[in-house]
């Protein structure tokens, strides 16, 4: 994580040389006549120094082309300009359900046609005087005026084994074609006759209806048909339409039923008919009313009630690539402060439906790493932007809903090569809503992993960095101590632990197999861009038995810990070492023959 200047060291031989030009007759050929071995005692410090910034962007080391997991892009998401971000998109998942239409396939019953006798006795050898038939009201009196009753039609639909999708309906739209008729017969033949205005046709209030085509001038005043003028005719023919049905005003037994669909109605016929000029024996004379109500086709099409369709959601996994090493060797563990996945649905239907969900982080060398399960989705009709989080908030603008699942980042406490989204249950929400039947509804998904690089108090993770080449500017002394002092600035918002070891040019093992000692005092405060941390670090290196000739750098091990809480990684950050001072003790040996 520090580097330090090849010149800082080359320093070293100006300063010693500068020591010893008083001592030198520069009359003798020193590279025959002398033996340029000098021993310097005391310490030799080099004039402070500093190093350039080292910046996240150096650390993260990510590739230029932006199609890594982390980018510096927090501006897309709410946060500064170069905060760091892991985002991923993952595969989406498109699923069409459907409730079919019903049809209705039992359509009659008894009672469905009737024939009513009217009677009364006409005077021998005369015509059939006007008269008036009163169905189901009072009329005229006296002459041979007469009155029935209201005249009855059962209306009948059933279908048994509806589909169990269809849960529970209270009103249902319909395309139910009807037709309705009326005559008077004599000696089975029909008679013309005057429908005076005013006559009605009742059908059940339950039903919505619309008259498709009539031989009468009339119209619906809710469910009731009534003309609005007198028609003389010999059969009236109504073809009707039922467009719905409110099954909550229908009597207990009625609607659907344990799967079963059942409608029993009554249409029913009030009013005056008025009869003229039929000419008739005399004696006793029995006409008929005749009246009938046919079904050809029923469907219900749309309901307003309770829906189970099935929906299924496929499993999905989304990537997790080119993060740097020292957060994803395994060893690393990651506290993000507020890691959050996003599923987003567009549900084209009329339904609510909760989805639950398995979340796997999952190592191609190691298998599962972890397994969250998160549950209480709830996916509305329409666009859906769930925000799935450590702390039930997200960071993008454009979230519909919020979910908490506060072991969120078990998922990337050790970054998996990807995150498998696995077992979705989708239940729809029984609570009554309008389903048209027989369409395709569409639950299409998407998913995207986003973990803002704000760590938790939990984090914990080491970085590594060598400064080796040493030995280019000091094989030509021999020492025994080296000390190394340094005041950093810090705007990262992580502390950081150092610790270090030797590298030797003939021994990459250094000092673990020459008997030096390397010993670090100190650490390096967390800071921010606003405020910097001011720290300072010392590095002692000590041979216990040989000197340190051949000492050809120094490999730094940085352990990450106790973050700023909710502070972000911005590439911008940096540690910067403002003063380096390096201190050669226990005397020094030059070998100048070369």
């Amino acid at each position: 994580m520090i580097h330090y200047h090849r010149g800082i060291y080359g320093l070293l031989t100006v300063v010693a040389m500068s020591g010893m030009q008083g001592c030198i007759d520069h009359d003798y050929d020193l590279s025959q006549d002398i033996d340029l071995t000098i021993e310097a005692g005391g310490e030799l410090t080099l004039p402070t120094s500093s190093v350039a910034p080292y910046t996240m962007k150096k650390i993260m080391n990510l590739s230029e082309d932006g199609t890594g997991s982390i980018r510096p892009d927090g501006a897309l998401y709410g946060l500064a300009n170069g905060d760091y971000v892991l985002v991923q998109a993952g595969e989406g998942s498109n699923t069409v359900f459907s409730v079919p239409e019903v049809t209705l396939s039992n359509l009659s019953a008894p009672g469905a046609s009737q024939s009513v006798p009217v009677s009364f006795t006409v005077p021998s050898g005369v015509t059939l005087p006007t008269f008036n038939i009163y169905i189901g009201e009072n009329g005229g009196t006296g002459g041979l005026n007469t009155k029935i009753d209201a005249i009855e039609n059962v209306m009948h639909m059933s279908e048994s084994n509806v589909n169990p999708d269809l849960v529970r309906l209270d009103k249902v739209g319909t395309d139910i074609n009807a037709t309705f008729k009326m005559w008077v017969s004599l000696n089975n033949s029909n008679v013309t006759a005057i429908i005076k205005r005013g006559f009605r046709v009742a059908f059940d209030e339950a039903l919505s209806l619309e008259l498709a085509s009539s031989n009468a001038d009339c119209g619906f005043e809710g469910s009731t048909l009534v003309f609005n003028s007198d028609v003389n005719v010999s059969t009236l023919n109504l073809d009707l339409r039922v467009k719905g049905l409110d099954c909550t005003k229908l009597p207990t037994g009625q609607g659907l039923v344990d799967h079963d669909f059942t409608f029993d109605g009554k249409v029913t016929t009030t009013g005056c008919i008025e009869v003229s000029g039929v000419s008739v024996p005399a004696g006793d004379v029995s006409m008929n009313i005749n009246t009938s109500f046919s079904i050809s086709s029923a469907r219900i099409t749309s309901v307003v009630g309770v829906v189970d369709p099935t929906i299924t959601i496929d499993d999905s996994s989304f990537a997790i690539n080119d993060i740097p090493d020292f957060l994803s060797d395994g060893s690393t563990v990651l506290d993000i402060s507020n890691p959050q996945v996003y599923l987003t649905v567009d549900n084209s239907s009329e339904v609510s439906v909760d989805v639950d969900v398995t979340l796997l982080a999952m190592s191609d060398n190691a298998g599962q790493l972890a397994r969250v399960d998160v549950s209480g989705i709830r996916v509305r009709p329409g666009h859906n932007v769930i925000c799935i989080s450590r702390e039930g908030r997200g960071n993008r603008s454009d979230i519909t809903s919020n979910v908490t699942v506060a072991n969120l980042n078990d998922l990337i406490s050790t970054i998996p090569d990807r995150v498998e989204v696995k077992d979705c249950r989708a239940k729809v929400v029984q609570q009554p809503v309008e389903f048209v039947l027989g369409r395709d509804y569409t639950f299409a998904t998407d998913n995207e992993v986003l973990a803002p690089l704000a760590f938790g108090s939990s984090l914990s993770f080491t970085y590594s960095e060598k400064e080796e080449g040493w030995d280019e500017d000091l094989e030509d002394y021999n020492f025994k101590r080296l000390y190394i002092s340094a005041v950093t600035s810090n705007t990262i918002p992580l502390s950081m632990k150092p610790s270090a070891r030797a590298i030797f040019k003939d021994d990459p093992n250094g000092d673990r197999s020459r008997g030096v000692r390397v010993n670090v005092e100190g650490g390096i405060a967390a800071g921010t861009l606003a405020n910097p941390s001011e720290s300072t670090f010392k590095v002692e290196i000590v041979s216990e038995v040989e000197s340190l000739a051949g000492l050809d750098g120094i490999e730094y091990t940085f352990t990450a810990d106790d973050p700023i809480p909710g502070a972000p990684l911005n590439e911008a950050q940096a540690l910067t070492i403002t003063q380096l001072n390096l201190t050669i003790a226990g005397g020094i040996i030059v070998d100048l023959n070369d």
